[in-house]
């Protein structure tokens, strides 16, 4: 079942780079499920935003839950300037809220 999912997000990341459209995909499940491995694995490094990298950007740890707002802040930044230029977005991030 695995190899089945990972040949189809294969071939969905392979569709979403050769669209002319903007497109961002986020990856929302529970913590410790493989979401960041999967990122990695289909996605050159500089398409996946990391919520966890971007807290140790503006916190120095990624770990620290009082800097959530000015994480995604800087997240959805970086998000808006790449789908600007036509360049794909893969959100990692634990858990996704409407603000």
């Amino acid at each position: 079942m695995e190899d089945k999912c990972v040949r189809l997000a294969s071939s969905a990341s392979s569709w979403a780079r050769r669209q002319t459209t903007r497109i961002r995909i986020e990856s929302v499940v529970p913590t410790g499920s493989g979401k960041s491995s999967f990122a990695r694995r289909l996605f050159k490094p500089t398409e996946v935003l990391s919520s966890d990298y971007c807290r140790g950007l503006v916190s120095d740890d990624e770990n620290d839950q009082a800097a959530t707002g000015d994480v995604f802040d800087v997240l959805h930044c970086i998000a808006r300037k790449r789908l600007a230029t036509g360049k794909l977005a893969v959100v990692d991030a634990t858990n996704s809220r409407p603000e």
